[in-house]
């Protein structure tokens, strides 16, 4: 890639949920995506009935899938066969309530793996780079969004409120910045 589009990192988080990828060319390969984002999450499944079908089709273990964690330097390798998934076990990473709060940990609030107390870090032995396994249920939040109006520089305020109990409610405020034509 050219060195404007890596340098800095084009994006905050980069999350790769199920690539029907190639075990050894996605780690050949994840480096790139590591190098133009501030953090790279892959999400894996070895319960993925669709990737296992690829793999047969293609006699080679997929990325999503491989019972062998990915473990690259810069990215979050996350193992997801312990949650409760569909019959496939494809559309785990949107419509499982766990998946889809720690992904929101990931996109909304930019938490590291290690940030996020319900996963369970794993190391093997002479490895540096650890992997995550999703060991507790995440606490389940509802957000309700409001949009006031854009203000004098063009950026509109965004506010999120947690509605977990009227207790702990608290308010997130973000700004999106409008596309430049």
């Amino acid at each position: 890639l050219p060195d404007a589009f890596t340098d800095p990192p084009r994006f905050r988080e980069i999350v790769l949920c199920a690539p029907d990828v190639g075990f050894d060319d996605f780690k050949r390969t994840v480096r790139r995506v590591v190098d133009i984002s501030e953090r790279a999450t892959l999400y894996k499944n070895g319960n993925d009935a669709a990737l296992i079908v690829s793999k047969w089709k293609n006699l080679d273990e997929r990325a999503g899938e491989s019972l062998r964690p990915v473990l690259v330097d810069g990215l979050d390798t996350i193992e997801t066969t312990v949650v409760d998934t569909s019959l496939m076990g494809h559309s785990y990473y949107g419509s499982n309530r766990s998946i889809l709060r720690d992904l929101f940990a990931i996109v909304k609030e930019h938490r590291p793996a290690a940030d996020r107390e319900w996963l369970d870090r794993q190391k093997m032995p002479f490895v540096r780079t650890p992997w995550w396994i999703i060991a507790a249920f995440p606490r389940e939040i509802e957000w309700t969004w409001r949009f006031e109006p854009t203000s004098a520089d063009g950026v509109v305020q965004a506010s999120a409120t947690d509605e977990v109990t009227a207790a702990e409610e608290s308010t997130r405020v973000g700004s999106i910045h409008p596309l430049k034509q």
